[in-house]
């Protein structure tokens, strides 16, 4: 019973989030941000949610952040790498707070 609650419950969060978000694919995420593969974009303020990369485009994590703040045009804020984590099957994924002046936005994206 859990558990048909909870996908219930996730497929429904799931629906929420593709009901507001328009997704690009191949080409058309290329021509968003350069070397990716797909990319999730909020249609109601067009920040862009998501970000896959193609396994051969890489660059050092080290400039992700710089990277990010040119790509997606964050004219005057900053990020800061807030949390790293590792999942089951070895990906890393960093999740990045967005700064004004040092102080945090939240809600950013």
């Amino acid at each position: 019973m859990k558990r048909t609650l909870f996908l219930i419950t996730a497929f429904l969060l799931q629906l929420q989030f593709q009901a507001f978000s328009q997704n690009f694919q191949g080409s058309e995420a290329h021509k968003l941000i350069s070397g990716s593969e797909f990319v999730r974009v909020d249609q109601r303020s067009g920040n862009v949610e998501f970000v896959r990369f193609h396994e051969k485009s890489s660059f050092p994590m080290s400039k992700f952040a710089a990277w990010a703040e040119k790509a997606l045009q964050l004219d005057g804020l900053e990020l800061r790498e807030a949390k790293t984590e590792q999942d089951k099957l070895g990906k890393q994924h960093i999740r990045y707070q967005v700064l004004k002046n040092g102080i945090p936005v939240f809600g950013a994206f």
